[in-house]
């Protein structure tokens, strides 16, 4: 059995306060448990000061008790099933009034807590309250922080009562109080069954029903998925706390795409992106098929880069990545773009992977990885993505047919070299392979230096086409 406990990182804002309240409760009660483990040898050994242990006795001499609360507990053994035996939990309703059982606790031989479980009246004689009534004791349930015991002291002597019992049951009680609701809401229901014609009072005394519900339990296992969802929660606090990011995705007759990556785009979504497709006037079902998968979709004028620019206005993402329509993002993609910003960097892109079989297409992809960490230089087809602060302050996407990407990035080079994410997106070489590889090699780059030549891009685009 391995039981660990760390709450240093488990706090902040946006935190369930009462899983943090369990946490906490129940890495006090580990640790109070190890302690009296350490000084007696086990918990049963703290409970009955060792030696033979005696069936129906109560241990310890008198019950433990505390006078300001009324707390009390003693523990016994009498049954079979794998326990070494159990603790019984009461507490008064009131000061002064009969005592209310809350809780049995097994143990195992290391006085290792095993299973919970309730008791019907007639078993502890006392005063019986339904659950709604029972539940608020467990917070009368208390005992005082020891004094003048520190990790280090002595074993108690054998029969004086280690006042660290009486704490580490107080934090177990907060750190179980969901399943012990339920297991008193149980033994309500059971008694409801056994009632005859309504007659609780019956049942209360019926013989035959002495646990009318329990649970065996797995502190280690309890301890780590109570662990596990603070840290969901810290995460979920961590996503809302970072910028927002905005994906933004020029389409135009693009039906084939939206039907092979539309799951893609809405597992974006779902990671906490802003997703907007922004259509240039399709005239196939383009439209159709992103609204179906229910997309959200943004009317621009036809040409990337107005479409682009519009996306970029309409966006509310403090990050703005620039996705084509045929370009899938690596599966921690947006997580990489998070981090990639952090730092003094402004703007950056992906290392771009052709899907191809065609060899020389992963030669061509090495070349435009290697000109664009080179140069400063990137291409739409690797993922641009910068700080909306960025994209203002070198005047946004220009309002061009072709080169909108080349245009931007060489502005955002003058506000620093671009964060280079050698995770690479994965675009489609289906240009490539329709026009022949070398073909668009010699057009890619006969265009980039007519562009450099000072040709606009109203008339290269005429030959990209």
């Amino acid at each position: 059995m391995s039981l660990s406990c760390s709450s240093r990182t488990l706090s902040g804002s946006g935190i369930d306060p009462r899983a943090l309240q369990r946490y906490r409760a129940a890495c006090r009660s580990l640790r109070l448990w190890l302690r009296l483990t350490e000084r007696h040898g086990s918990v049963v050994v703290a409970l009955t000061g060792g030696g033979t242990v005696v069936a129906e006795r109560h241990y310890p001499e008198g019950d433990g008790r505390d006078p300001a609360s009324g707390a009390q507990f003693y523990y016994h053994c009498h049954r079979d099933g794998g326990e070494h035996g159990h603790l019984h939990l009461f507490v008064p309703a009131a000061p002064g009034a009969e005592l209310t059982h809350l809780i049995g606790i097994s143990l195992d031989a290391r006085g290792l807590p095993i299973g919970l479980f309730t008791l019907n009246r007639w078993v502890a004689a006392d005063a019986w309250l339904p659950a709604a009534e029972t539940l608020p004791l467990l917070e009368r349930f208390a005992f005082p922080v020891p004094d003048g015991l520190s990790a280090g002291a002595p074993a108690q002597e054998p029969r004086r009562l280690d006042p660290h019992l009486g704490r580490w049951l107080t934090h177990f009680l907060v750190f179980y109080r969901p399943l012990i609701a339920a297991l008193l809401q149980e033994r309500d229901a059971c008694l409801e069954r056994h009632a005859q014609a309504g007659e609780r009072e019956a049942a209360l005394e019926d013989r035959s029903l002495e646990i009318p519900s329990s649970r065996s339990i797995d502190w280690s296992a309890d301890l780590a998925a109570l662990q596990a969802e603070i840290q969901g929660q810290i995460q979920a606090v961590r996503r809302r706390r970072r910028p927002r990011l905005s994906v933004i995705i020029p389409v135009l007759n693009e039906a084939q795409a939206v039907r092979q990556f539309g799951a893609s785009w809405k597992a974006l979504e779902a990671s906490g992106a802003e997703v907007l497709l922004v259509d240039g006037g399709s005239n196939d079902d383009t439209v159709a098929l992103l609204q179906r998968a229910g997309l959200r979709v943004v009317a621009a004028p036809r040409g990337r880069g107005r479409q682009l620019r519009t996306g970029a206005e309409r966006a509310r993402g403090e990050i703005l990545l620039f996705l084509h329509a045929d370009t899938r993002l690596p599966a921690n993609g947006l997580e990489l773009v998070h981090q990639g910003l952090q730092g003094p960097r402004c703007w950056g892109r992906f290392d771009v992977h052709i899907d191809s079989e065609r060899r020389l297409l992963a030669v061509v992809a090495w070349a435009i990885n290697l000109r664009s960490r080179l140069s400063g230089i990137a291409t739409g087809d690797q993922a641009l993505f910068m700080t909306r602060e960025a994209y203002g302050q070198v005047g946004g996407f220009a309002d061009q047919p072709l080169m909108e990407d080349i245009d931007l990035s060489a502005r955002l080079k003058r506000l620093g070299p671009p964060v280079c994410l050698r995770s690479p997106v994965l675009t489609s070489g289906r240009r490539w392979e329709r026009h022949g590889v070398w073909r668009t090699i010699l057009l890619m780059w006969g265009l980039r230096l007519a562009y450099w030549l000072g040709v606009p891009a109203t008339v290269l685009v005429r030959l990209y086409r």
